[in-house]
């Protein structure tokens, strides 16, 4: 799955930095130093993006998908 789109939105906002972390094969994308989301990929190969929510919205999300 193609996540460009979603990596420009954040880039768009103020403060958010990128960096690669070559252990992980995966973006990073922080703000002041704390990473808020990942784009790499799982164990299968498969693309993935992960986003740090609050734990009620996280929990629901979950419940919902």
């Amino acid at each position: 799955m193609n996540y460009e789109w979603l990596s420009r939105y954040l880039l768009e906002k103020t403060g958010v930095t990128t960096d690669y972390h070559p252990e992980w094969e995966a973006t990073r994308y922080s703000v002041g130093g704390k990473m808020f989301a990942m784009q790499g990929g799982d164990k299968n190969g498969r693309s993935i993006f992960t986003l740090k929510l609050e734990p009620s919205l996280s929990d629901l999300l979950s419940y919902e998908w």
